[in-house]
């Protein structure tokens, strides 16, 4: 049981301190790379900036855009999901 526990507690303090690494800086930098791989091919980033202003639903409009023909991988969307979720552009009140 003694193992067990301390094997426990090494994983939760190595699951935790790899979370501290992703930062929001380290996510933009992500998801500008997948969106200059992905995205910009059909339209430009300032599109995906002004939406992101506006504070619209990103998540919605990415599944359009996949839709009409963008094609991304798990980790691009999760990648993107992080960043749509901290919208570092929107305007705040």
């Amino acid at each position: 049981m003694r193992l067990t526990t301390f094997t426990m507690v090494l994983l939760l303090a190595a699951c935790w301190s790899g979370a501290a690494l992703a930062t929001p800086k380290a996510d933009a930098k992500k998801a500008h790379t997948v969106m200059q791989q992905k995205c910009t091919s059909c339209h430009g980033q300032d599109k995906i900036d002004a939406a992101l202003k506006a504070g619209k639903d990103l998540t919605v409009i990415q599944k359009e855009m996949e839709r009409k023909g963008a094609r991304l991988n798990a980790n691009e969307r999760d990648v993107l999901g992080i960043y749509w979720s901290q919208n570092p552009l929107k305007q705040k009140k």
